[in-house]
């Protein structure tokens, strides 16, 4: 191999509907949340280089997974916070820094501060059309 190629990579991300399945089966968002996002974790967790995850999840995705990894979060966060879970309960659950960590991303993600999007969860909850999902 000529110094100027590079080393291909045969680690490859499938989608199978909202999952995104490594080559032995597990589920990458799962992992995800086992190692608290992190993606050096999942990365070796699935014995593979950072470089490797990133490849294949821009690949399969569009994003790599530091992104892909802070999206699900917070929408996980939502989650939790539609099914009763106080912010302080999800900080500690999925991993964030602090509590203003989670506002933070509060703040980018749904453009409000995390108590307003608090009570305006709590409120749709409340709505009798509400369906959770």
């Amino acid at each position: 191999m000529a110094s100027s190629q590079k080393k291909r990579s045969g680690f490859m991300i499938q989608r199978e509907g909202h999952r995104l399945v490594a080559p032995d089966g597990r589920d990458v968002l799962a992992l995800a949340e086992q190692f608290q996002f992190k993606v050096a974790s999942v990365a070796n967790e699935l014995g593979i280089q950072v470089q490797e995850l990133e490849n294949a999840l821009k690949k399969t995705t569009g994003i790599g997974p530091k992104e892909y990894f802070r999206r699900h979060r917070i929408i996980l966060a939502q989650r939790y916070l539609r099914m009763g879970y106080g912010p302080e309960q999800i900080v500690s659950l999925l991993g964030f820094s602090h509590y203003t960590h989670l506002a933070r991303e509060v703040k980018l993600f749904y453009g409000m501060t995390i108590t307003a999007w608090t009570k305006q969860e709590q409120k749709r909850c409340m709505e009798p059309s509400f369906a959770f999902g």
